[in-house]
């Protein structure tokens, strides 16, 4: 597996579900705080995203 494959799968199976306990965006403009009641909508564009990378990486990696 490459790199990019081991660290879509990471944060497939630890980060992304992590999300929905909350989390903060930091942007150089400073920190927006999502709850666990707002995260459900960016926790399932980040699985999509993921997925995404992982089915890519593991294509070029064939």
């Amino acid at each position: 597996m490459n790199e990019m494959a081991m660290r879509a799968s990471y944060a497939l199976s630890k980060q992304v579900p992590d999300m929905k306990r909350g989390f903060t965006i930091s942007t150089s403009y400073g920190e927006i705080e999502v709850s666990p009641e707002e995260a459900a909508a960016f926790t399932e564009v980040a699985r999509a995203m993921f997925a995404k990378r992982l089915e890519q990486a593991v294509e070029e990696g064939r």
